[in-house]
């Protein structure tokens, strides 16, 4: 594996978890939800704490307000409420990737009120701010763990990745990142194994088969779906190469993951065309501003100011961080 695509195998697993498993669990409703089900009700709190199982969502019955790519669909994960405390665990993660799968449809801004509004559903009204602390903090991993998996080498990156994750979740870490992480140092060993020229094919394989095998079966499976996307993604590069139309890559990659899924990357790769598009008319406006030859200061004032007029608060955030990689 040539180490682009390992640095994104590492992130994928490392900032998502098990993200793939949305898609697979995002289905249409087919039955209402039961009573207990629709909302936390404080009246029988303790019996939801005591089971802290997962509370099927009941979106409006209007779902106008809601982004094309969620309606008709279940929320992914759950939050646990345990003695009426919530507990952050990888289960909060996959709910808030399953909203954080509509930016681009939408700002963060209204991803943060849908997480809210979701968390008002499944959690006890005093816990909502913490179920929002640990979504900010979540944010906040995933920008600077993308950025780690570009500076640290592979052998590295795991310990520095749990030195992040426990610099921002604390005590929690382990419980709400411990799979992802089974995940990264398993996608580091068998990049050793291919990387060990010594090694015949036969031994090679024989050593990728025992790192399998040690996997529990749900991570073997989520190992599989993550390779199937990048195998995927090469295919859909080569067939947009060769001069393919758009309908016959979503007819492909419907044929491997399903017309939701999709629906869902074509999404993506037109959010991700959207962004580069702002990007080219920023980064054409900040040389302009740079070409002007400005004292430092009142260059460094105009250049945060044309950030502000292209793009929201956080994003203001990551384009900091990329000009400053640049220069």
């Amino acid at each position: 594996m040539k180490r682009n695509a390992l640095v994104s195998f590492l992130v994928a697993a490392a900032v998502a978890g098990l993200w793939l498993s949305r898609t697979r669990d995002a289905r249409p409703r087919s039955r209402d939800a039961s009573p207990a089900e629709r909302s936390y009700n404080p009246s029988n709190s303790s019996a939801l704490a005591a089971s802290a199982q997962p509370l099927p969502t009941a979106f409006p019955k209007s779902t106008a307000e809601l982004p094309a790519s969620l309606r008709g669909t279940e929320v992914d994960g759950w939050l646990t409420v345990v003695d009426g405390r919530f507990v952050p665990d990888r289960h909060a993660i996959r709910l808030f990737e399953y909203f954080l799968s509509t930016y681009g449809e939408v700002d963060f801004e209204q991803i943060a009120r849908m997480v809210r509004e979701e968390a008002l559903r499944r959690v006890p009204a005093a816990q909502v701010p913490a179920v929002m602390e640990i979504f900010d903090r979540y944010l906040r991993l995933r920008e600077r763990a993308t950025a780690l998996g570009r500076g640290s080498p592979a052998g590295s990156y795991l310990a520095d990745l749990q030195r992040l994750q426990r610099e921002l979740f604390g005590g929690d870490a382990a419980a709400i990142f411990g799979q992802g992480n089974r995940l990264v140092k398993h996608a580091i060993s068998r990049h050793e194994v291919m990387a060990d020229a010594e090694l015949s094919e036969a031994e090679r394989t024989e050593r990728l088969r025992a790192l399998d095998a040690e996997l529990p079966a749900e991570l073997r499976s989520a190992r599989h779906q993550m390779g199937r996307h990048q195998e995927v993604g090469q295919v859909v590069a080569q067939m947009r190469r060769d001069g393919l139309s758009e309908a016959e890559v979503f007819d492909y990659r419907a044929d491997e993951f399903g017309e939701d899924a999709a629906r869902r990357l074509a999404m993506l790769d037109a959010d991700r065309a959207e962004w580069r598009r702002r990007l080219d008319v920023y980064r054409a406006a900040r040389d302009s501003v740079l070409a002007r030859g400005l004292g430092s200061t009142d260059e460094a004032e105009a250049l945060e100011r044309l950030r502000k007029e292209h793009f929201d608060a956080r994003e203001v955030v990551r384009i900091r961080g990329m000009d400053a990689t640049a220069h």
